[in-house]
Order: structure tokens, then sequence, then C-alpha cells
């Protein structure tokens, strides 16, 4: 409807980083959306490198955004190859794995200069302090993807091209799980600690708070994951207390996010002023 909207949007150094949750949300709908990766992964960046202005005191876990979609879609590519023909999964379990590569590995890099952010200038503004949850989304999501995609190799490869590759994938996509879970790990008490200092300075709502939703979710997918592989009565409580408070999480969003709209107050767009 408002084309020249979009644009400015992606000149924004803000805004445009929130263009990767077009892709993670239609995941869930229609399973590997390959093209909008091409926008989220290559453009942002692009504009991210090349016109964007940026200082390493402002930065926070939304520079994570554009780049998770690869994992995501990895990751459901992964889930998606165990319905497909021989030919068909084969060609979907490379691009895939060629996809988390592009993925967690940028996402990799972005969260060391996070933490060297955190080291230096200490803990973003409240107004972003939920985006400390942000990197359990890409790690969270990585262990689960490594984990699918080492279950379609398992399958899909076997023995055919070089002996116990199958079985070999699986094995490294399992203790890849276990590192960026046990990473994840770290990061969820390092958020929950800084949120709970933050909440003495009353953090306002915003949409960003909806950040809290996803990386928890796809970190939850992970340990249940694991779980499942190790058959652990201690990963299935930590899945169940993740659940819960996930949903908990949900709910409280969700009724804000209905207040916020209903009073017109939630809704903030800092690209427009650009136009004026």
């Amino acid at each position: 409807m408002f084309p020249g909207i979009f644009m400015l949007m992606m000149k924004h150094p803000a805004q445009s980083m929130f263009v990767g949750t077009i892709p993670m949300g239609l995941t869930t709908i229609t399973n590997y959306t390959t093209i909008v990766l091409i926008d989220n992964c290559f453009l942002v960046p692009y504009y991210f490198i090349v016109h964007h202005a940026h200082a390493l005191e402002t930065m926070n876990g939304t520079w994570l955004l554009p780049i998770v979609p690869a994992v995501v879609t990895a990751a459901s590519g992964g889930l998606l190859c165990h319905y497909l023909d021989q030919t068909k999964a084969l060609v979907i379990l490379i691009i895939s794995y060629i996809t988390m590569g592009v993925g967690l590995l940028l996402a990799l890099s972005i969260i060391v200069i996070y933490f060297y952010r955190l080291a230096i200038h200490k803990l973003p503004p409240k107004e972003v302090i939920i985006s400390a949850f942000l990197p359990l989304g890409p790690l969270g999501q990585g262990a689960y993807g490594m984990i699918q995609l080492g279950s379609g190799a398992q399958l899909i490869l076997g023995d055919r091209y070089i002996s116990g590759l199958g079985n070999t994938a699986y094995g490294i996509g399992f203790i890849s799980a276990l590192l960026l879970w046990g990473y994840g790990l770290w990061y969820l008490v390092i958020a929950i600690c800084s949120v709970g200092i933050t909440l003495k300075q009353k953090i306002p709502f915003n949409m960003g708070w909806w950040g809290l939703t996803f990386p928890l979710g796809v970190y939850t997918a992970a340990t249940l994951a694991i779980a499942k592989i190790l058959d652990s009565m201690f990963f299935y409580v930590l899945t169940s207390i993740f659940t819960c408070s996930l949903v908990i999480l949900w709910i409280i969003v969700a009724i804000k996010t209905i207040i916020g709209a209903a009073t017109g107050k939630l809704f903030l767009a800092p690209c427009l002023s650009m136009v004026q």
C-alpha cells in the first residue's frame, strides 16, 4: 500500500532491523521461505554497512534480527527434507546447511561484538533492554536446526556417498546443539539479570517486548529436542519450566499490546520523520 515507506524503513538504522521478523513469521506458515532471505540476509546488511550510521555504544540485540531468518529457514529445511523424495530432499538438505552457515556464523560474529559492547559500555538503555534476550534466538534455533539437519543427513545421506557420513553428521549436529545450548544458557542468565536490574527504572512497554517470545520459544524447542535424544528428565523438566514461562510472558505481552493499540500509544515509526 505504501511502497515508499518501505524504502524509508530500509534506510533507517533501527527500523530496518525488524524486516527480519517477516520471514521468521512466514516460516511457521510456509516452510523454507527462501526468497525473502535475499532481502534480509543480504539487502538489510548492505544498507547496514553502506548507508546506516552506527556506533558501538548504541548497539543492541536487534542487530541479529536480519540474520536470524537464515537460521530459522535452515532449521525448517532440515525438518522439511524428511518428507520429500531422495533427489529433492538432498537439494533441500544441502541448501539448508549452506543457509545455516550464512545465518549461524554471522550471528555468532554479531554476538561476539555484542559481548564486547556490554563489557565496554555496559547495559543497553531501558527502552531496549528486552533485546538482551535476542541472542537466545540464533543460539536456540541454531541448536534445534543442527539437530534437524543432522537427523535429515542421517536419513538422506546415510552411507550413499561416504561411509558413515549420515551418522557422523547426526553426531556432529547433536554435539553442536549442546554447545550452542550451553552458550545460550549463559546469555539467558545474563538477560534475566539485566532485565531484573533495569526493572527498578520502570521499563516502558513497546513492540520490542515481543522479542521475549521468539528467543525463549526456540530455546525451549532446542531443549525439548535435546531431551528427546538423551531421554533426560533434567531437560524435560527444563522444557516444562521454559514452556510455562513462555506462555505467561506471551499472555502479558499480548495484553499490553492490546491495551497499547487501543490507546494509540503503542505504534511508533521513527523512519516517517524522514519524510518531513
